[in-house]
């Protein structure tokens, strides 16, 4: 039979190996946790910045077609084609940028963008339509109202959503999971996301 110091020793030394294999996977699942936590933050950020870069390009899109049927229809042109191409390619942009939004952010804002797109549809289809060609001179039956309208509603959305992608993911993270010492022990807070 060993003696009792050998046992004392085996002891002793298994509970050390032990208590350092239990640190490191404390240390090692803090680590995992802080990663997690910075991923979520670099995609709430990515995903902030490609919503506030598609509703430029959207807002962008619908200054240029309002743009190009006012300067289509201001005067006559010898050449009407041109003006009518750049009116097409207008209401295409619209489209494209809205379907961006739409993709990114369906809700709200997607409807809000496809309903802009529709409407610009709609007065480069006017526009067209109205386009004498012998004279070269392009009516403004289109009417504006409605556009500026579905426009100013996207203004409206871009303010909201802004307002809502502030709110990264990495702070509501932070918010999920703070800490509280209470009645001697740690505990998630109540009432979080």
């Amino acid at each position: 039979m060993p003696d009792a110091s050998v046992w004392v020793a085996v002891v002793t030394g298994a509970s050390g190996a032990l208590g350092a294999l239990g640190t490191v996977a404390l240390t090692n699942r803090a680590a995992e946790r802080r990663e997690r936590w910075q991923m979520a933050e670099t995609r709430a950020e990515a995903r902030r910045q490609a919503a506030e870069q598609a509703f430029g390009d959207l807002l962008g899109a619908a200054e240029r077609l309002r743009l190009e049927v006012d300067i289509s229809v201001k005067r006559p042109w010898e050449d009407v084609f041109p003006r009518l191409t750049a009116v097409q390619e207008g209401a295409a942009a619209l489209g494209d940028a809205a379907t961006r939004v739409a993709v990114l952010l369906p809700g709200r804002a997607g409807q809000a963008a496809r309903e802009l797109a529709r409407e610009g549809y709609r007065v480069a289809s006017a526009v067209v339509a109205s386009a004498q060609e012998g004279s070269g001179q392009i009516r403004n039956v289109a009417g504006f109202e409605a556009y500026d309208r579905c426009r100013e509603g996207v203004y409206a959305v871009v303010e909201e959503e802004r307002g809502v992608l502030e709110l990264s993911a990495a702070d509501k993270t932070q918010r999920r999971f703070a800490l509280v010492r209470r009645k001697g022990r740690v505990g998630r807070r109540e009432g979080t996301a």
